[in-house]
């Protein structure tokens, strides 16, 4: 069914037209994402006559990636990937690209090979520098295998690409462009459609991203063929994924998103109520995850060889880090075979713990740190949360200090299948995270096709829309009299995408009493929609 390597061709030829006109297109398809907090306003606006054959939802990692459709009944689905000729299939893809010598551009598990062999024309962790400036950039520049220069035109990052000829280079986003296209392919050959049927896509951002960073995104996803390019927040996808129930008007829950990819570590936290969910704060260390964990197995397995007096390749253990760990979520021992003979040793997920204990140490301070900001004192609800479970002193225990505690903890990424992570993840919020609803693998890609669908009205709309949007339109629908579900299926065919809005007049609306001012309430929304398009 599939062909052996997927190869895409190489446009590398007027490429500042491209980019220019692509970060022109930027302009309407980005999403909202200012200078302002975001907040996703659920709107109920269903087309009964959508299609969903032309839309995909999108998470472009830093490691891995991963793509998921809509089915015309609603239902959201992660697209299999082929491995390597194509044995089996895995349901994210290595976001890894390499160049060849004669002008191919081989993609994911197909492009992983060439990461040790060919590493000056093999791209990983390009996410880390898309939209960067340059001289922001200098310390990611410094963890790649592959070399980076400075783009005259853009003053952002460049990256040298020696098969394609002397001194060419290109933006990290026209090498996240071939991702992206390989993504869309295998989207359209798992439905069986036509290239190029997928126009469509909705494509996650992490939150802390900038303005530049998230338009180079949108960018790449011009780069790759589409036509329409939305982006969504990596937690707000988790929110949607793990059916987060937006649309419950009395609902009203803070939630901590626990994201540990295979390189970056990202923590948000966000507020659901009334009909909209909004990012409160975000955090994390872009130079932390899950790489980091199979790297300190690998030292235990080093010392154990050193013990014995045997000599280890530390890239063969590195590997082996990474199966032994990824075993151990399903069980509590695994036996490890040690060079050259092959002599198993046993290591429990005690021992992955006490291997682990300083990479976990990394991970508490961005938690600390985001859950300040948001008024919540982790060490103090840990400290009320055990005066309980000794069942001492429990009418003196005052939670005051501590803040309010998160109603619920979501896993993403691989790495936090891990057991000691979860139970660190545990320990830190004094709760159990989420486990077993949806694969943290796969979460931020369902996440973005349930966006994908809203575009498309297979889904009920969620759209984005910044805090003064938002207020704007519950305002209305307070002048109106209206409950949230009569807005919100009144205002969903606002096309939120078609302007600036960060600079319309606020003399509409009175942030601070959250009502409108006299004598300016539209009649209708026609009239709402024109004001904010001025």
């Amino acid at each position: 069914m599939f062909a052996s390597a997927t190869i895409l061709p190489i446009v590398h030829h007027h490429r500042r037209q491209h980019r220019f006109a692509s970060s022109r297109a930027s302009t309407k398809t980005a999403s909202s994402h200012g200078r302002r907090r975001n907040q996703l306003l659920v709107v109920t606006n269903t087309n009964t006559n959508s299609n969903s054959s032309g839309i995909c939802g999108i998470d472009l990692g830093t490691t891995n990636s991963a793509v998921a459709i809509v089915t015309d009944s609603g239902k959201t689905e992660i697209v299999p990937i082929p491995t390597i000729n194509n044995v089996e299939t895995t349901r994210t893809m290595p976001s890894v690209i390499h160049f060849t010598s004669s002008g191919e551009v081989l993609t994911g598990h197909d492009a992983v090979p060439f990461l040790r062999s060919d590493p000056k024309n093999t791209f990983g962790s390009v996410k880390r520098l898309i939209g960067r400036k340059y001289r922001k950039a200098k310390e990611d520049m410094k963890s790649v295998s592959y070399e980076c220069c400075f783009d005259d035109e853009t003053k952002r990052v460049g990256i040298k690409v020696p098969n394609l000829g002397e001194g060419v280079s290109l933006l990290p986003e026209e090498i996240s462009s071939k991702v992206i296209e390989r993504l869309v392919l295998e989207a359209e050959r798992y439905r069986g459609l036509e290239r190029g049927t997928i126009e469509k896509a909705v494509i996650t951002v992490p939150a802390y991203f900038d303005q530049t960073q998230v338009d180079a995104t949108v960018d790449a996803g011009m780069m790759a063929g589409l036509k329409v390019v939305k982006t969504l927040r990596e937690p707000e996808a988790a929110a949607l994924a793990y059916g987060v129930d937006i649309m419950n008007p009395d609902l009203d829950e803070t939630i901590f998103v626990f994201d540990l990819g295979g390189g970056t570590f990202d923590v948000s936290i966000l507020e659901v109520g009334g009909g909209t969910l909004e990012v409160l704060a975000t955090g994390g260390d872009s130079r932390l995850g899950g790489d980091d964990l199979d790297v300190a197995v690998a030292k235990w397995m080093s010392k154990e060889c050193d013990k014995k007096g045997l000599i280890v390749d530390f890239r063969g253990a590195l590997l082996n880090a990474r199966r032994t760990r990824e075993k151990l979520s399903d069980v509590d021992v695994v036996n490890v075979p040690l060079p050259p003979d092959g002599k198993e040793v046993a290591f429990t997920r005690q021992m992955l713990e006490k291997a682990c204990t300083s990479v976990l140490r990394r991970m508490r301070q961005p938690c600390v740190e985001c859950a300040d900001s948001a008024g919540v004192n982790l060490e103090r609800l840990r400290q009320i949360e055990e005066a309980k479970n000794k069942k001492k002193n429990r009418n003196k225990i005052s939670t005051r200090s501590a803040g309010r505690p998160f109603d619920r903890v979501l896993l993403v990424g691989g790495a936090t299948k891990t057991p000691c992570v979860r139970k660190f993840v545990e320990n830190t919020f004094s709760r159990k995270p989420e486990l077993d609803l949806v694969d943290p693998d796969e979460v931020v890609a369902l996440g973005a096709a349930v966006r994908a669908g809203s575009l498309s009205g297979t889904i009920d709309n969620v759209d984005t829309f910044n805090p003064l949007e938002a207020g704007l339109i519950r305002a209305f629908a307070a002048a109106k009299g209206l409950n949230n579900t009569e807005a919100g299926g009144a205002v969903g065919d606002l096309e939120d995408d078609d302007g600036e809005y960060d600079e319309f007049d606020e003399a509409y609306l009175n942030e601070d009493e959250g009502e409108w001012e006299d004598n300016e309430i539209p009649e209708d929304l026609d009239d709402l929609k024109e004001m904010i398009e001025q």
